[in-house]
Parts: C-alpha cells; sequence; structure tokens
C-alpha cells in the first residue's frame, strides 16, 4: 500500500486472502490476488473492475512506492505461489502500465522500497529469490525515468528480506530496520541508512526486538519513521516504534492498538493527516481485513458541562460576633417608694451580646472529557485480508 499524491489516495494492489502462511517460508502456499483498491476518507473502493487496459499478475510481496520524480506509483517484483517476478509496473491516471526497463533486479519479493528525495530516484534493496530459500539479495538499485542503475557497494546491510524501510526527509535518507535472511537462524535488528549512495550503520542506544515483516513508513506529524508489528518465528509483535538519525530509537505509547501481526500494509496519508494500516496474518493461520489508524499530537477537547452536583453539607457554626456598643441611658424611672430616713438604693447594668451563623453553601463541579476520533474507517466493501 502506498499514498498517490496524483490520484490523492492510498492504493493497494495484491496479498494474499487464504491459504497457509507458513513460518516455514519455503513451503509457504499462498494464492495470491490481483485486484486494486483505492482508499479515500476512510472508504475502501475496488478498482479493480473500471481499470482500462492490463493490470499485474496477481502476486504478494511486490514492493511499492510513489516515484515523485517521474510522478507516478512505481511497483516491483512479488511471487504469486509459483513464479518470482522482476517486472516494473506505473500506476497512472487511474491505471496499470507495465514498463520495459533495459536492465532490471533480479527476480524477487519483498524487497525494500523508497523514494529518495534528496536524490531525485528510487531506492531498492535486498529480497528474496525463491521460496527454496536462496538466494537472498544484498544489492542495492537506483531508478529513474524508466531506467535500473545497481549501484551496489561493500559495506551495507548483510542480506536480507521482509523488512522495514522508508525515507526520512529530515536526515536526507532511507531508513532500513530488521528483516531476515534464509542464511541466519534469527531475524535482524540493526539499524542502516542510505544516503548519496552510500549505506551507514547506526548504532542507537536503545532498539526494538529483532523482527521481520514489519510495517514501517515515515509521519511527518511526529517528524519520524514509525515501526509497527512483525514477528521473530512464532512470536508476533503489536508494538510501534519511532525513529529519528538523532534520537534513535523510541517506543511509542498508544491508546489501542492492533492485534498482534505480520505483513500488514501501512502508509502515511497528508490529507487525513494519520498512518493507514490494513491487513496482516498471524501465527493462527488468521488474515486481518481490519484498517486502523494512528493519529499523531491527538489532543483531548473539552466536552459540554455536566450537571449540577447535589448541594454541599452545612457549615459548623461561625465564631461569637464582637460585643455590641453600650446603649445610651434610659428615662429616669418613677420616683421610688419613699425610703426609710437613714436608708440606701443599688443600680443593675445589663450587656448585650449575638451570635452570628454561617449561611449554607454549595459548590458545582463539572468534568467532561473528550477526544479527537480518527475517520471513519468502516466500509461495506472492504478489501480482503492480504
Amino acid at each position: 500500500m502506498a499514498w498517490d499524491p496524483a490520484e490523492n489516495f492510498s492504493l493497494l494492489f495484491g496479498g494474499c486472502t487464504s491459504g497457509e502462511y507458513t513460518l516455514v517460508y519455503w513451503n509457504h502456499t499462498c494464492p495470491a490476488v490481483g485486484d486494486t483498491w483505492e482508499f479515500q476518507g476512510g472508504i475502501w473502493t475496488n478498482l479493480t473492475a473500471s481499470l482500462t487496459g492490463p493490470s499485474p499478475p496477481p502476486r504478494v510481496d511486490a514492493a511499492m512506492a510513489y516515484d515523485a520524480a517521474d510522478g507516478y506509483l512505481l511497483l516491483f517484483g512479488g511471487y504469486d505461489g509459483t513464479t518470482v517476478y522482476n517486472d516494473t509496473w506505473e500506476f497512472h491516471d487511474g491505471g496499470w502500465t507495465k514498463i520495459s526497463t533495459p536492465s532490471a533486479p533480479a527476480p524477487r519479493f519483498a524487497p525494500g522500497l523508497a523514494y529518495d528525495a534528496a536524490a531525485g530516484y528510487v531506492v531498492l534493496f535486498g529480497g528474496l529469490g525463491s521460496w527454496t530459500g536462496a538466494p537472498t539479495f544484498n544489492d542495492t538499485w537506483t531508478y529513474r525515468a524508466g531506467t535500473w542503475t545497481n549501484v551496489t557497494e561493500p559495506g551495507g546491510p548483510a542480506p536480507r528480506f521482509s523488512f522495514g524501510m522508508d525515507y526520512d526527509p529530515a536526515s536526507a535518507s532511507v531508513v532500513l530496520f530488521g528483516g531476515w535472511s534464509t542464511a541466519e537462524p534469527s531475524s535482524f535488528n540493526d539499524t542502516w541508512t542510505f544516503s548519496a549512495g552510500t549505506w551507514t550503520e547506526r548504532h542507537p542506544s536503545a532498539t526494538p526486538t529483532e523482527r521481520n515483516y514489519q510495517s514501517m513508513a515515515f509521519d511527518p506529524a511526529l517528524n519520524a519513521s514509525v515501526m509497527a508489528l512483525g514477528h521473530h518465528g512464532a512470536v508476533a509483535f503489536n508494538d510501534t516504534w519511532t525513529y529519528t538519525v538523532s534520537a534513535g530509537w523510541t517506543e511509542l505509547v498508544t491508546l489501542g492498538a492492533p492485534a498482534a501481526r505480520w505483513g500488514a500494509s501501512m502508509t502515511y496519508d497528508p490529507v487525513e493527516g494519520v498512518l493507514w494500516l490494513f491487513g496482516g496474518y498471524n501465527a493462527n493461520e488468521q488474515y486481518f481485513g481490519d484498517t486502523w489508524a494512528l493519529i499523531a499530537n491527538a489532543t483531548a477537547v473539552t466536552g459540554p458541562p455536566g450537571p449540577q452536583g447535589p448541594p454541599g453539607a452545612t457549615g459548623p457554626p461561625g465564631p461569637p460576633g464582637p460585643t455590641g456598643p453600650t446603649g445610651g441611658q434610659g428615662p429616669q424611672g418613677p420616683p421610688g417608694p419613699a425610703g426609710a430616713a437613714s436608708g440606701s438604693y443599688s443600680t443593675l447594668d445589663l450587656a448585650l451580646s449575638f451570635v452570628a451563623g454561617a449561611g449554607l453553601a454549595a459548590a458545582v463541579v463539572a468534568i467532561a472529557t473528550g477526544g479527537r476520533r480518527p475517520p471513519t474507517t468502516g466500509t461495506t466493501t472492504a478489501p480482503p485480508p492480504p
């Protein structure tokens, strides 16, 4: 799957929808399909019947990338269960066209393919030449204007296939991670960059677990390459990582994730601003046909106020108030009874005080949360799992 800026949609071609996709690759039995789908605005549309002219034969593990210099989607190689291909196709103006090239890489499937914007050409690396287990390639080719050129030099990555590869515009380099070789007992977890015709191995302080058949694409919103899923033997992963040349690998914590799988397609959609991921396969021989979106910088939004809360409890009595002022002199009382000729009298002074009580108070607290949801991914018509 790859984004086509000329058509303004993501394009998916081929894949497997059923059959045993065993961990021993040379026993692979996968009936490949040759359908063409577009994904736009969260809707899958099958273009196969509406295409004019021939289409590539059915296949799985073909490499595809948009060639910005030539203005079309480029497809190379793949495997149909019997034949390993090395044909080159372009998708342009709503149809497929086979390109006759003077030379081409040897037949292979599951190579890496990415457009190098700094150099103005497509870069192809590696791949597997046969399900019998050999050869596994480590050659490097460039493609521009209908011509493949072998630019292999000593010192590049070891032979491999089914690795992750994309282009990082921030470092102006192609980024490669992981993969597997039939000559190796386990998968790789090394990181390489390709720039100005030279491969350079990187040594970040942290790195994802060794794996192959992972999904990888550059996300401009994160300004980093995103690598997700994949497997190592019978263990499938559902983790997500980002990589930049300056910061290395960082595991990305996400809210939810696809089930563990490998062989899923992933591409960045600049219109929706998300990474789309489709399909895949797991060790239980389950083919997936679900679509996921990774939204970078999804920020929470405030929802409407909540309902008013209940009245608060009555507070304790307040402290005594200050002493009031002394009252004025009262009127003269009536004459007292005549005292004895030699008697005496007395007076009683009264002090008035009051207590001011505390009034009833209540607090209303409204808590509302919200979140940005991904664009609609459901559709009544969707491609079968790859």
